[in-house]
């Protein structure tokens, strides 16, 4: 039998040992990344990275809002809203004048496009609310936010009357619908109701103490509703059962409508929900204490039964009841895994491929209370993440260097066999 000359052979073994290098180095680069990335995340560094964000996201905000919308009920409404949210949050520490001005243009953009025939198109009455409470929560919580902006309101102006017609139509729902607001006929979520009465604390801001009167008594309300196994507000109104993804984002909310409460549940959700994935990373479940359940639109997929959703809006939630040592290491965390990439000052996480995630990220990263100051809570004590994840990444990284080293070798043992 006649055998192959050694010239093809060399050239099919070069190609094979510079794939199979090639794809431990991207491997080691990407653990290196995630190394690196771990020891960067801090306080300060984080704002400037949520603007990045922001800047990816408004180029093109109403077409990402639209391809969001293909894949999520409420899509494009999320992305908008999250977007316009948290620009406030930046303008309301912004370096200087111009950025703030920047902000508001912004915020302002969001809620124009919010309030296009377009948002509200998936929406029918419900509730007692023109749009149900999904739909009016978030819109309203944008306008109030872009007043929040402003130094002096135009009470004259489009804007506060808008938001005076909000604040009416939300009161009355709350008051006479019970605390849990049909978004949809027949269908009530508690998380779209939280964001609404925080809403009313920008009410009373503006229009007097009786929308935080209406807060308390939502809350008094709430609370014979709570979830008997966890003591946390429900996910659904009319079925049991308390949801990392919704918990958490109830909790981001919590603190405008009702410090105290807000810091009770809160410290429910860490007990219930509050993980470390593989020993390692800072991370939310959907379900409560081990408790098995499928993933759907909500939780997103669960990996041994952690949501990116819920992993994600932590961080909003610790931000808003001042818990900062575990939004730096829930962030330092997304951070770590999450694929980052920024060029020309934008900057996005998995490749861009799903904006909607960059806008909870941008947004859960400089989250805060509004109306209200953050009732503090104690440290965790349970941030010691960083040197396992460092361990973890080094010894990856010593594997891959031990596998090229015998890639080399065993691709020069079988060159010599073959010219043999």
């Amino acid at each position: 039998m006649q055998r192959e000359s050694s010239e093809p052979l060399r050239a099919r073994f070069r190609r094979t040992k510079v794939a199979a290098l090639l794809a431990l180095g991207c491997g080691a680069v990407g653990l290196a990344s995630a190394l690196i990335a771990s020891e960067r995340i801090d306080s300060a560094r984080v704002p400037r990275l949520a603007r990045a964000q922001l800047a990816f996201l408004g180029d093109g905000l109403e077409q990402r809002a639209d391809e969001m919308q293909q894949l999520f009920p409420e899509g494009r409404v999320f992305t908008l809203a999250l977007y316009g949210a948290a620009w406030v949050n930046v303008g309301r520490h912004a370096r200087d004048e111009a950025e703030r001005a920047s902000a508001q243009r912004e915020c302002q953009r969001s809620l124009a496009l919010l309030e296009a025939p377009a948002s509200r198109r998936v929406f029918v009455p419900a509730g007692g609310l023109p749009n149900g409470m999904f739909y009016e929560a978030w819109t309203h919580w944008v306008r109030g936010g872009c007043l929040l902006l402003a130094p002096d309101p135009d009470r004259s102006g489009v804007l506060f009357s808008e938001l005076v017609r909000s604040c009416e139509r939300l009161a009355k729902a709350v008051r006479e619908q019970g605390p849990f607001v049909d978004s949809y006929p027949g269908q009530a979520w508690p998380a779209d109701s939280v964001v609404g009465v925080a809403g009313l604390g920008l009410c009373a801001k503006w229009l007097g103490e009786g929308y935080r009167s209406a807060a308390a008594d939502w809350v008094t309300g709430a609370r014979p509703l709570l979830d008997a196994r966890t003591g946390l507000l429900p996910h659904a109104a009319r079925s049991p059962g308390a949801r990392g993804s919704s918990s958490v984002l109830m909790s981001a909310f919590l603190p405008d409508v009702d410090p105290i409460f807000a810091r009770e549940q809160y410290a429910l959700c860490r007990r219930h929900f509050s993980v470390r994935l593989g020993g390692i990373l800072p991370s939310m479940s959907e379900y409560p204490d081990g408790q098995d359940g499928s993933s759907d639109v909500d939780s997103g997929p669960l990996v041994f039964g952690v949501s990116g959703p819920a992993t994600v809006v932590g961080i909003a939630a610790a931000r808003a009841n001042g818990d900062e040592s575990e939004a730096i290491a829930i962030r330092s965390a997304a951070e770590a895994v999450g694929l980052p990439f920024e060029s020309g000052g934008k900057r996005r996480y998995g490749f861009g491929l799903l904006p909607i995630g960059d806008a909870f990220l941008a947004f859960a990263s400089v989250n805060e209370p509004w109306t209200t100051a953050a009732v503090p809570s104690p440290a965790s004590g349970r941030n010691d993440w960083r040197w396992r994840w460092r361990v973890f990444c080094t010894g990856l990284l010593g594997l891959f260097a031990l596998v090229a080293a015998w890639l080399l070798g065993a691709f020069r043992v079988h060159f010599r066999l073959a010219q043999k």
